[in-house]
């Protein structure tokens, strides 16, 4: 998942801190599951369909749902001995009611998957082991959605925000320590703490069956935090910063598909859990 965000972070510049170079460094990053849980209301037929008399007709007959009827019915009575009509009653009706759709995690794997654009993994309909997750590098700027199965095999999904404006609470603090001694060599420390919130108007979009993504606004809220990793000791000792974002949710959804429907919802994003990167993208078993 993409954001393209005007959220300033004020993050230094250099991630790493350590002692010595005897240690490689871990490709840290982090991934959180996105759920996306949208509505999709249109207007349906209300009416039964009827036939020129205003009787309903069934299904065998030809009949079923329709918006609207027309029928006319006549009354006559014997004027010298001929029909004469006395009454006449012409009806115009119309009615719609509310239909709906739902568009999620699981529509969005099983459209993929009868698609052929994930493959067939384990027994029909092949959508068990498969979740969507938003992958963050070490600075927490994210780096792609993908839907992933338990096996590894991974797949890039169209999930992304747009930030329009944001106002943000941020808390940080860094502290470098420089030791230079007289005999010896020298090091240097790093600490940092890092809290982040924002509320911000943002648009997404989010991949559809029909091949266009669609496209909704709303209340995005999240926030960010930095955790350290410390591998190796001594002089092999080396920290990492990673930075990983709480929580988010573009809530109180609105949008319309290129069907003319209504979308409502939330798309959610999971804090972020620290994950070896390489690891994390390392091929299927």
């Amino acid at each position: 998942m993409k954001f393209k965000s005007n959220i300033t972070t004020a993050i230094a510049a250099a991630l790493l801190t350590f002692t010595g170079s005897g240690l490689a460094q871990t490709n840290w990053g982090s991934t959180g599951a996105v759920t996306v849980a949208l509505t999709l209301t249109y207007s349906t037929e209300a009416l039964q369909l009827k036939d020129e008399n205003g009787k309903v007709l069934s299904i065998a007959d030809g009949g079923g749902p329709t918006f609207q009827n027309s029928f006319f019915k006549e009354t006559t009575t014997l004027v010298d001995g001929e029909p004469f009509p006395v009454k006449m009653v012409s009806t115009d009706e119309f009615g719609s009611k509310f239909g709906s759709w739902k568009w999620g995690n699981k529509e969005i794997i099983e459209w993929l998957v009868e698609g052929a654009i994930l493959p067939q993994i384990g027994r029909a309909p092949y959508i068990a082991g498969w979740s969507i997750l938003m992958t963050y590098d070490a600075e927490g700027n994210p780096m792609g959605a993908v839907a992933r199965h338990t096996n590894k095999t991974m797949m890039p999904i169209d999930i992304a925000f747009a930030v329009e404006f944001a106002a943000s609470a941020i808390s940080w603090k860094t502290v470098r320590t420089d030791n230079m001694p007289p005999n010896g060599e020298p090091t240097s420390t790093e600490t940092r703490s890092h809290t982040e919130s924002y509320k911000a108007k943002a648009s997404a979009t989010v991949a559809f069956e029909f091949g266009e993504p669609i496209e909704v606004v709303g209340l995005l809220t999240g926030g960010k935090k930095v955790t350290p990793k410390t591998e190796g000791t001594g002089i092999d000792k080396m920290t990492t910063f990673v930075y990983t974002n709480s929580a988010t949710k573009l809530d109180k959804v609105i949008g319309m598909s290129s069907n003319m429907e209504l979308i409502e919802g939330s798309i959610s994003v999971a804090p972020g859990v620290i994950v070896d990167m390489d690891a994390f993208n390392e091929p299927p078993l």
